[in-house]
């Protein structure tokens, strides 16, 4: 069983795994904000602080390794952000015909 002190090392290289993820993707560091969409929703991007968040959680429950914790980091934010895209696309698929259904 790790130390106390090492599960603080998986947080951190998880933690900056996640944030050298959001780095590499976008180009630089994203703030969070609040957005409207042009069908006047609300739209909240959490940006890098997601990121680190994610990446920490899942530096912490990877195997006791920094390495692991660090690809855990990587990782860990593409794997949420597809599992919530997913369902959100397929109801918004959904809405799409019952509106196209509607219209006829």
């Amino acid at each position: 069983m790790p130390f106390p002190d090492q599960y603080l090392l998986y947080a951190l290289c998880g933690g900056l795994a996640g944030i050298l993820r959001d780095i590499m993707t976008t180009g630089g560091v994203t703030l969070p904000c609040c957005k409207k969409t042009p069908d006047g929703m609300t739209l909240l991007k959490l940006g890098c602080i997601a990121s680190i968040v994610i990446g920490v959680a899942a530096g912490i429950l990877a195997d006791h390794s920094w390495l692991t914790a660090v690809i855990a980091g990587w990782a860990g934010p593409d794997f949420i952000e597809r599992a919530v895209a997913i369902p959100a696309q397929r109801k918004r698929t959904q809405d799409e015909k019952a509106n196209g259904a509607n219209r006829s």
